[in-house]
């Protein structure tokens, strides 16, 4: 499935803890609202998980997931800490949205990013995942009725 470009309008994606919550791999309930957002919102994907270091895993998420339009670099060294991981991951989408003129934009993603007040983070919980009330307020941000 080609992947172009097809809007303003970016996901930033974190994979474990949003499209999984109980195992390693994507659960295909997760997998149908996150498509279906995507759609609504005429976005594009990027993927900021740890799942974009591997190449067979992130060729996966480009099959399963529409519109995957690229992956943050990895910022991460052996010597990162679980204490910075979200200040690493933070700062790896920064200099992607930086690097390709990117302003309506959310991140999802499970960490805490240690209350860097982050105006449109939209956090799941590790073990309940992306929810459809998650969605509706990202709706709700890219049409400009919400945060």
């Amino acid at each position: 499935m080609e992947k172009i470009q097809i809007s303003n309008n970016y996901i930033f994606l974190d994979i474990d803890g949003v499209l999984n919550s109980r195992s390693f791999g994507i659960e295909e309930d997760k997998l149908k609202l996150l498509n279906e957002l995507v759609v609504k919102t005429n976005s594009n994907v990027v993927i900021s998980s740890s799942w974009r270091l591997e190449s067979s895993l992130y060729n996966i998420l480009k099959d399963k997931i529409e519109n995957v339009v690229g992956k943050t670099t990895n910022l991460l060294s052996r010597y990162t800490t679980i204490e910075k991981y979200d200040k690493i991951r933070l700062k790896e989408i920064k200099k992607y949205i930086g690097n390709n003129n990117i302003v309506n934009y959310v991140i999802i993603d499970d960490l805490e990013f240690n209350n860097l007040n982050i105006k449109n983070f939209y956090k799941t919980e590790m073990h309940i995942g992306l929810t459809e009330e998650i969605c509706i307020e990202i709706e709700r941000y890219f049409s400009g009725t919400k945060k």
